[in-house]
């Protein structure tokens, strides 16, 4: 089975956007009137079962951001079904459209990589921790050291703050009690 789905502004013609969907043989049309709300393309894609194709005017009519887009598609493609747009000329049932898809997720996922790289070093720049939470803060570190230094042994060292003893030994060697230890 076709459906056809589409998203109009009020002021779009909805006649002759459903009858491009008819021309190109959906059986079922849905149209959502809301830009913000897409609640009719919901129940359009929970119509679809395997081998039912969904058609759209256009790839805008399923979200408004690439991961959306992304994830609508997996949606789809989950339900065994597959995707037909229109306007953009493209089927995802084809093998051209299903490497489309998979560049458009490539693309998408080496965006979102980027973008946590340039605020892990923008983060890193401003002087902030980036990365899992410390266990211990500087200055316990610096207490402990001075526990070791004082012939207490570091189990009992690491016990006390209730952390592992490679996790005291791995924040000697990772902050700056490690130059406090090359003074000493």
């Amino acid at each position: 089975m076709h459906v056809g789905y589409a998203q109009l502004a009020w002021e779009q013609a909805s006649p002759s956007v459903a009858a491009q969907l008819k021309a190109a043989g959906c059986g079922l049309v849905v149209i959502d009137r809301s830009s913000a709300v897409r609640c009719s393309l919901d129940r359009a894609v929970g119509q679809l079962h395997r081998g039912d194709v969904l058609i759209v005017p256009a790839l805008d009519s399923l979200a408004s951001t690439l991961t959306e887009l992304v994830n609508r598609l997996h949606e789809i493609d989950a339900r065994g079904a597959s995707l037909r747009s229109l306007a953009d000329e493209m089927d995802v049932r084809s093998d051209s459209g299903s490497q489309l898809v998979g560049a458009l997720m490539a693309f998408e996922r080496s965006r979102a990589s980027a973008r946590i790289r340039c605020g892990m070093s923008a983060a890193k720049n401003n002087g902030q921790h980036v990365g899992r939470p410390r266990l211990l803060a500087p200055q316990q570190v610096r207490d402990a050291l001075a526990r070791v230094h004082a012939g207490e042994p570091v189990p009992n060292v690491a016990r006390a703050l209730g952390v592992s003893r490679q996790t005291l030994q791995r924040a000697f060697r990772g902050s700056e009690a490690a130059v406090l230890r090359s003074h000493v």
